[in-house]
């Protein structure tokens, strides 16, 4: 999962004595998190600036989300029924 940092098991639920009830997270350091942040904010501000993004991408974008993928998804489909049934 992790990239050489540590990894530590964090109880979810249930038995405490079951593995499988643990998730793995992994430790990153405060510098690493914040270097991170910047060159992700760097690369989607030079991607949307250069128009990279296709209308249809929903991740790493602002004002996007699952949930307006589906519902753009949604749209489409019924507005291929319509057309259909007309």
């Amino acid at each position: 999962m992790s990239g050489g940092q540590p990894t530590v098991p964090i109880f979810k639920k249930g038995n405490r004595t079951d593995p499988a009830n643990y998730r793995p997270v992994s430790l990153t350091s405060v510098p690493c998190k914040i270097m991170e942040t910047i060159i992700k904010e760097n690369l989607v501000k030079f991607w949307e600036d250069n128009d990279t993004f296709c209308k249809e991408q929903h991740g790493f974008t602002r004002d996007k989300s699952c949930l307006t993928n589906l519902l753009e998804t949604l749209e489409n489909w019924t507005r291929a029924l319509d057309e259909v049934t007309d």
